[in-house]
């Protein structure tokens, strides 16, 4: 089997980059034989993955974070197709946060993926989001894991301002950028649209469109989410007091916030959110723009190697 890795040597602060010699080994013992790529600049890994593809790989291995594994994927598709349909994406996690490979890892509180067969590769579904940049143009990327708006791409923005916290790392470094926006962030006046059959107008701190389980580091925001059944689980906080929201907040680690007055929870192929206000996104990870936004789901189109 011809296998690239795209890996990310910034990743975990640059600690990635330090591991490679026994990333190396261990990946070996794992895929055998592969050719090395390694990024070199926001957007590279992008770009690597489409070469591969076009090159004729059958099997790509993410190295990095979050944010590295949603470059791969968007490197992946053209035109929503999947430009090598039978490639296989394989993910080993060493970043800041490792949302997507929570919902890959068969856990007690997380349902384990069925498998094709004994090699572990399923099919799983990919999140489209159509936006709009800083600019205001239209913008396409597509999600592995999840997308969500307004706290969570505040959150993002204020990590962008101070790198200097990145040494905080995982869990702690999103804790406590979201304690620091939650103070500042407003409640968002938001008009969501569901599958073009359900409107619901709402003043909220944060929606989640989830095709994975969790995000902001180890965040259970979505324990119903599946990757593989077509939908979108989608969660949002209705008008919340902030001190209700802070006493809540660490159920959110557990998945034990569902059921709590204000958190509402739908499934839906497509999800349209619009604001007159400037509402920022978090797609994967990284916030690469705004409202208004449309999410639809590409089900099965990528197949993954567990």
């Amino acid at each position: 089997m011809k296998s690239y890795v795209i890996f990310n040597p910034a990743a975990a602060r640059g600690k990635a980059g330090k591991r490679w010699p026994h990333v190396e080994k261990e990946l070996e013992s794992l895929h055998g034989p592969f050719i090395s790529c390694f990024t070199e600049a926001p957007g590279h890994a992008t770009q690597l993955t489409r070469k591969a593809l076009q090159e004729g790989a059958e099997k790509i291995i993410a190295v990095g974070g979050d944010g590295t594994v949603n470059e791969v994927v968007n490197g992946w598709f053209e035109n929503d197709e999947p430009i090598a349909p039978e490639a296989i994406l394989s993910v080993f996690m060493c970043g800041s946060g490792c949302d997507f490979q929570r919902s890959l890892t068969p856990r007690s509180f997380v349902k384990p993926l069925p498998k094709d067969d004994s090699s572990g590769i399923s099919r799983i579904d990919v999140g489209k989001v159509t936006f709009r940049d800083e600019s205001d143009g239209n913008c396409i990327r597509y999600c592995a894991n999840i997308a969500s708006l307004g706290l969570s791409g505040e959150v993002d923005r204020f990590l962008i301002r101070h790198p200097e916290l990145k040494r905080l790392g995982g869990q702690a470094l999103f804790l406590y950028a979201t304690l620091v926006q939650v103070l500042s962030c407003p409640q968002f006046h938001l008009r969501l649209l569901l599958d073009d059959t359900s409107e619901v107008e709402i003043q909220s701190r944060l929606v989640a469109i989830a095709n994975g389980q969790f995000f902001g580091g180890g965040m259970h925001v979505a324990p119903g989410a599946l990757l593989d059944d077509g939908y979108f689980e989608v969660v949002w906080l209705e008008e919340m007091k902030l001190l209700t929201f802070l006493r809540h907040l660490p159920k959110v680690y557990w998945g034990k916030h569902i059921g709590i007055p204000g958190i509402q929870i739908k499934h839906a192929k497509k999800v349209e959110v619009l604001s007159q206000e400037t509402v920022w996104l978090d797609i994967d990870g990284e916030s690469p723009g705004k409202l208004d936004a449309l999410f639809e789901i590409l089900p099965g189109c990528l197949k993954i190697q567990l």
